[in-house]
């Protein structure tokens, strides 16, 4: 594997790595837009803005669930236009 493709998953699972990020406004502003929130309310209600300007939504759960819990604990948004 590529020197850059080990770094960047090594990064990714990295748990000072994250908590250093979400500190960081930064970072924060750089993917609000793809990532409205940290709960599902968030997400819809970000696509329920971008719906009257006809930009469809796809909400998806990448974060693990708890086993206790059906509802994603972390959401992201992907746009596109109709």
């Amino acid at each position: 594997m590529s020197l850059a493709r080990n770094a960047l998953l090594r990064a990714s699972k990295s748990q000072w790595l994250a908590s250093q990020m979400t500190q960081r406004a930064f970072a924060r502003r750089a993917v609000k837009r793809f990532m409205p929130g940290e709960r599902l309310s968030d997400a819809l209600d970000a696509a329920q803005t971008l719906s009257p300007a006809r930009i469809g939504t796809i909400i998806t759960d990448w974060a693990r669930r708890s086993p206790a819990s059906a509802i994603p604990t972390k959401c992201a948004i992907t746009t596109s236009r109709r």
